[in-house]
Parts: C-alpha cells; sequence; structure tokens
C-alpha cells in the first residue's frame, strides 16, 4: 500500500508529494505501534510530535539537552489496576535548574518523575501548550520549590496521581495561587509530605485550595510531616466529596476536629506519631471512633506511635481498644504500637494499651480527680516541655 501512495503523490506533487507521505507513516506508526520500546522505533521517529528530534543516547527530544532519559516500561498507573505499556520520563537528580524545556515532553507521555533538582520557581505554562492524553502520574518531589505560580498547569486533565514531597512551598504562593490545581479535574491522589517550608503557613489559605480547585475525584491526600499543629476549621476538607483516605502521620496534632459528614466516603485517617497524649470523650477525636461512612465501612485509625499518658483519663479509650480488638479488629491499625509512654501509676509506662486492665487505675483514680490530671506535655525523646499548640497553623 505504502509503495503505490509514495508513487502517486510524487508524480502528483514531487517534494511535496514526499513531505506528506513521510508525515502519514509517522501518523500510522505511532497509531499502529504505539506499544513498541522507544529503542525499536527508528531515530528520526522515535518522539511523537512535541519534540522535533530524540536524542540518540537518551530517547528523548534534543531539547532536552540530555538531562533525561524517555523509555517504554510496563507498569500500573492509578488507578488502572492492569500493566500496560507506558512511556516514562525521568529527569532525576539532573542539576536541572530551570524546567522550561518540559515544553517539549512527548506528546505520549504517561509518567513523568522530575525530582532530585533544584528549581525554586514553577513558572506558568510548565507542559507548553499541547494536550497530553496519556499522562497520568507527574512526580516533582525534593527540587526546593518555594513557588508555583499561576497557570503553572495546563493540560493536565488526565492526571491522576500528583507528588510535591519535600519542597519549601511558601506560605505567599499558596495564598496568591489559590487555583493552582484547577485543571487536575482527574486528580485521585495528591501527596503534600513535607511539601511546605519552615516558616508558619496558613491551613485555611490550603483549605482555599481545595475549594476553588474542584478536586471533587481527590481520593487520598497525603500531609503527613508539615508540622500541622491544630486545625481550626472543621470543614477543612468538606470540598473534597471522594476523600476516603486522610494522611496526617509526623504532625504535631493532640487532637483532631474535622467534619467527617461531609466527606461521606472517608473509610482511613493516619494519625501516627502526632502528639496525641488523651482521648477523653470531650475531644473531637473520641467522636470519631466508632463512625460509619456512608458505605456502612468501618472508620480505620491508625494512633500509633503517640505518646499516650495511661491514667484514668485515658480510661474510654483504654475500654474502646479493647472492645475493638475482638469486635472490629479492622478498626484500629498497628494495634501493637499503641503503647503508654506515661502513666499514672507510673508502672504503666511502655504497656500495651488493649493489655491495661480496670484495677491498675483503681487505687489512683480518686486521687487523681482531686488534682490535677494533665502532667506537662514532653518529648518523646528530650522529655523537655513542649510549646503550647494554640494557632492555626504549625509553628
Amino acid at each position: 500500500m505504502y509503495p503505490q501512495l509514495l508513487i502517486g503523490l510524487l508524480v502528483l506533487g514531487g517534494a511535496r508529494g514526499l513531505r506528506q507521505t513521510r508525515a502519514l507513516l509517522e501518523d500510522d506508526l505511532y497509531q499502529e505501534d504505539s506499544n513498541l520500546e522507544v529503542s525499536q522505533v527508528p531515530t528520526s521517529r522515535k518522539i511523537p510530535k512535541g519534540g522535533q528530534n530524540s536524542d540518540a543516547e537518551t530517547d528523548c527530544p534534543i531539547e532536552f539537552d540530555r538531562k533525561c532519559t524517555c523509555t517504554w516500561e510496563n507498569s500500573r498507573l492509578y488507578p488502572n489496576l492492569h500493566e500496560t505499556r507506558n512511556l516514562v520520563v525521568n529527569c532525576s537528580n539532573a542539576g536541572i535548574t530551570n524546567a522550561s524545556f518540559l515544553e517539549f515532553l512527548p506528546t505520549k507521555t504517561a509518567k513523568l518523575i522530575f525530582t532530585g533538582n533544584n528549581v525554586p520557581v514553577l513558572e506558568p505554562n510548565l507542559f507548553g501548550k499541547r494536550d497530553y492524553p496519556y499522562l497520568a502520574y507527574i512526580d516533582l518531589s525534593n527540587n526546593h520549590i518555594k513557588e508555583i505560580k499561576g497557570k503553572a498547569f495546563h493540560h493536565v486533565s488526565t492526571v491522576t496521581v500528583l507528588r510535591l514531597n519535600d519542597n519549601e512551598i511558601s506560605n505567599e504562593s499558596i495564598h496568591d495561587h489559590i487555583r493552582v490545581f484547577s485543571n487536575f479535574f482527574n486528580l485521585r491522589a495528591l501527596f503534600l509530605n513535607d511539601a511546605f517550608n519552615d516558616e508558619i503557613w496558613s491551613l485555611s489559605d490550603l483549605g482555599g485550595i481545595f475549594e476553588e480547585s474542584n478536586l471533587t475525584r481527590l481520593e487520598k491526600l497525603h500531609l503527613e510531616s508539615n508540622e500541622i499543629g491544630i486545625i481550626r476549621d472543621p470543614k477543612l476538607f468538606c470540598d473534597l466529596i471522594s476523600l476516603r483516605e486522610l494522611y496526617l502521620r509526623n504532625n504535631h496534632l493532640p487532637d483532631l476536629n474535622i467534619d467527617v459528614d461531609c466527606l461521606p466516603n472517608l473509610s482511613y485517617i493516619d494519625l501516627a506519631n502526632n502528639y496525641i497524649r488523651k482521648i477523653p470523650p470531650h475531644y473531637a477525636l473520641f467522636g470519631l471512633l466508632n463512625r460509619v461512612n456512608s458505605k456502612g465501612e468501618d472508620l480505620r485509625l491508625d494512633l500509633s506511635k503517640n505518646p499516650f499518658h495511661c491514667d484514668c483519663e485515658l480510661q474510654p479509650f483504654i475500654d474502646w481498644v479493647r472492645n475493638t480488638t475482638y469486635h472490629s479488629p479492622d478498626r484500629i491499625h498497628h494495634r501493637e504500637k499503641l503503647l503508654c509512654e506515661s502513666g499514672l501509676p507510673e508502672s504503666n509506662t511502655g504497656l500495651l494499651i488493649e493489655k491495661l486492665l480496670h484495677e491498675v487505675f483503681s487505687p489512683y483514680c480518686k486521687l487523681q480527680f482531686m488534682g490535677s490530671s494533665t502532667l506537662p506535655l514532653t518529648s518523646r525523646k528530650s522529655k523537655q516541655k513542649l510549646p503550647t499548640f494554640d494557632m492555626q497553623a504549625p509553628i
């Protein structure tokens, strides 16, 4: 078929016909052989439209200047559970300080790994002005990002996973660009672990981003290691109506005051390694212990590695742990790591919470409630008094 087409176009249009024929052949190659490894495609045709030619050593567009590699790999991209052949562009630890070359990203890219560089500012139209119909995964972790300018993320409507872990995003960037995620229409998982700088940043501004970005399909939100001390607005996450998993591990939370009635699909909260010392009945967290979502699923919690003070005030929580151990064991993750860091009597220190008995407390409870039942908040390492987290943002 192709020889006849070539002869016909040459007769009709000479050199012009030859150029048209080559374009048809290349378009046909990308449609029929999209699952081929890049190395199997002739050098001049390895990269789809977007990069003019490819570099023979890296298989990436020549505009990438050998900073990345472009390879076809078998992988599963969330939420698709089936293994497929995907074009992966990897620009890790390449000493990159300017990401403007990403506007030449191959249009068939499914997974972009751009980590371990030094790019303080993400400029508008980071990925140029073309569409990326296969792009599902973007990792921009550990790039010293301080500012994400407005309209930085365009043509990302197919992306389901976005990672911005281990950056230094400033409060000004959050406040000034609250629509930063507004083009991620299909985002399912957002990773913001240790994503913000050490200055005080406002959780209310983060709530503004959730409100303005229309993240209605987001299922997993990671906010670990951000020094969050308190959540003042219970409706902070209410715009994330599809949220199923909330990760708040390694923060400074002594309690968790969030409205779960507006999150009908929420089934898991990770609160491990925070500053939770007690969970009396008047705490908001105590009200979450027996929650069931709209699908009848138990709300599962991870409360491990918290500095519990095991005295009479913790007795209702201890009873709950003991009861769920037998009736709803899946409610508590890592129950074997629920330990007493301190206690009254002191012999409770180091004991597994679910093994504590009522008899251990009875001689002390009356005496305890005659005085103060609260001991100074201490660090798990230094045993020094810690600051009181009475603020909207972490210190």
